[in-house]
């Protein structure tokens, strides 16, 4: 509506029936790229699903209880005071600032800098509320959880997400997102601007993260809905 949107893929299933699986609109404009079936997208905090689906694994496993204080795996992370379990990180209810939400980091967002540089803005802000209190939406919380993933697994968030969660669950198209890597059937990203669409603003995935720098496509999610 209004050139509001690109383009789109559209998986519709019932079932274990996929009843359509089609793009519709442009993967590119500027090369007026039809959407291809198996478009990939950047999917931002859809990723988030998938870091508590590996934070539950892992404690299937043995490996982390949802009631253990975070400072068991990330012992230099400074609570102020707090106790914030590892359940609290996945229901928002950790109270951490969000880092989306600073100003800072903007100045940060395209440049490929050390993951440390984004904790250091955030660890030392006050919280918003005491652990547990009230539920407040955080990227800062699922960063973390991202951190724990890799200490518990052995494994980099990516290698375990990929072992683990799109192999098991049969999404060949998914992958940890990047700025570099040549992708193929990659759909091109967009932000809303004044007069319309305009490219978006660079990112570096040093800073989603567990939050939001998974790549996926409609198949695949429509894979793990099933899985």
């Amino acid at each position: 509506e209004g050139g509001k949107a690109a383009g789109m893929s559209v998986a519709v299933i019932k079932g274990r029936d996929t009843l359509a699986l089609k793009g519709y609109g442009f993967a590119d404009l500027e090369l007026n790229t039809p959407t291809p079936a198996r478009a990939g997208y950047e999917i931002g905090s859809v990723t988030k699903q998938f870091t508590a689906a590996a934070i539950l694994q892992l404690r299937d496993a043995g490996k982390l209880s949802l009631t253990d204080n975070i400072s068991k795996y990330l012992p230099d992370y400074p609570t102020q005071g707090h106790t914030i379990t590892v359940g609290q990180l996945l229901d928002h209810t950790s109270g951490m600032k969000d880092y989306t939400s600073l100003p800072k980091f903007g100045d940060i967002a395209s440049r490929t800098l050390p993951r440390d540089s984004l904790i250091a803005m955030f660890k030392v802000l006050p919280f918003d509320f005491k652990p547990g209190e009230l539920q407040l939406y955080t990227n800062s919380a699922y960063f973390l959880a991202g951190l724990i993933i890799e200490k518990t697994s052995g494994e980099s968030y990516a290698a375990y997400i990929k072992k683990h969660l799109f192999d098991k669950a049969g999404m060949p198209d998914s992958r940890y997102c990047s700025e570099s890597a040549i992708i193929p059937r990659k759909a091109h990203g967009y932000d809303m601007g004044a007069k319309g669409l305009e490219n978006k603003a660079p990112l570096s995935h040093v800073y989603p993260f567990s939050a939001g720098s998974i790549c996926s496509t409609a198949g695949d999610i429509a894979a793990w809905n099933r899985a």
